[in-house]
């Protein structure tokens, strides 16, 4: 068995869940406020002679125009519900939710900003 990158699955099982929301991996200039974008990630390998398996972390962004965090701190906090909850098996890939890594909100220039960092446990599976 040769080993497959499993960050795309990951990041197809985050859009899924988030599918509510108002996600994108590129913003388009119009987009309304709140929405999330789907960030920066990094992979480390844990492989053994029994499976090829990664932990990614993965980063997801929030804008609020809203005054004030009010808006932006619920909106993290949905995010962290549904993202907790993700154990699934897809495309040949078993992802289970680890840890947050951190949570970032700041007073941006034009919107709040917030970002919250994600660690997942992603398994080739034979």
């Amino acid at each position: 068995m040769s080993k497959k990158d499993g960050s795309a699955v990951l990041q197809e099982v985050i859009c899924s869940a988030l599918s509510s929301y108002s996600l994108y991996d590129e913003v388009p200039e119009t987009a309304p406020m709140p929405y999330l974008r789907i960030g920066e990630s990094s992979v480390e390998s844990f492989d053994s002679s029994l499976c090829f398996s990664d932990f990614i972390s993965i980063q997801i962004d929030a804008f609020s125009n809203y005054k004030g965090f009010k808006e932006i701190k619920e909106l993290i906090s949905d995010v962290k519900s549904v993202i907790s909850e993700i154990d699934e098996k897809l495309k040949g890939f078993s992802i289970r939710f680890l840890r947050f890594d951190s949570i970032n909100f700041e007073r941006g220039e034009d919107c709040r900003e917030a970002t919250i960092t994600a660690t997942f446990l992603v398994s080739q599976e034979d």
